[in-house]
């Protein structure tokens, strides 16, 4: 389960598994690592993995991109692959802010193309949400950019109201499937040995660290000047 910090990942988890995972109500992140929470579905063990976002309050983006890979490497070698990835975005947002845009393209990098057809993307917080959150889920699925693009390449969308219901039509549609998938970063690492900063999801990284770089420099020259 991904998304930005806020987005109700620990809460859709703690709907799911019946009260399993911490909700954080104010502004420290309250899922600092991956966590593992476990639950019973139709006679099978289901697993859901709680993932901290890019924008952490506790965390670099840098450490948060460590962490969730050596889970998904880890996993993948011992031949445990993932049936499915839950990205979740608060639809009360009134727009794509540039942390929750930065989030959705390391989701995409660590996807990868091959991987998108078992992706469901969650809009959450509907009960705080304005008279403008259709038009806002309508940019999200339009916007090629956006989810547009992933929709193309088969992922699903739900609406997630916060209720048990809502979150089991989720993990109901997702195990139904019967499909498991090995995401991109996890075939660059331990497929073909590389480095993270050799992967598409650590460019990404790279890049975003760099355009933050240049905005802090600009930022910080303006106000020398002004002094």
């Amino acid at each position: 389960v991904m998304g930005v910090t806020g987005s109700g990942k620990s809460t859709f988890i703690s709907r799911v598994t019946d009260g399993g995972a911490k909700i954080g109500h104010d502004l420290v992140s309250c899922t600092s690592q991956i966590e593992s929470f476990q639950f019973q579905y139709n006679g099978a063990t289901v697993h859901l993995i709680d993932t901290p976002g890019f924008d952490d309050t506790n965390r670099t983006d840098s450490d948060v991109l460590r962490d969730i890979v050596f889970w998904l490497n880890a996993a993948y070698k011992e031949s445990v692959k993932l049936s499915g990835i839950v990205y979740l975005h608060p639809i009360d947002h009134r727009r794509m802010t540039g942390s929750a845009y930065k989030n959705l393209r390391m989701f995409r990098k660590l996807c990868g193309d091959e991987s998108l057809q078992t992706v469901v993307l969650g809009t959450t917080m509907w009960s705080h949400a304005d008279n403008h959150a259709e038009e806002r889920l309508q940019e999200l699925q339009n916007t090629a950019a956006f989810w547009g693009d992933m929709m193309a390449k088969g992922s699903r969308v739900f609406r997630h109201d916060d209720s048990r219901a809502s979150a089991m039509k989720v993990i109901s549609y997702i195990l139904d499937q019967r499909k498991t998938t090995v995401l991109q970063i996890q075939r660059q690492m331990v497929d073909e040995g590389k480095s993270l900063i050799e992967t598409s999801a650590g460019k990404e990284l790279e890049k975003v660290l760099l355009q933050e770089r240049e905005r802090f420099e600009k930022r910080l020259k303006a106000a020398r000047e002004e002094m």
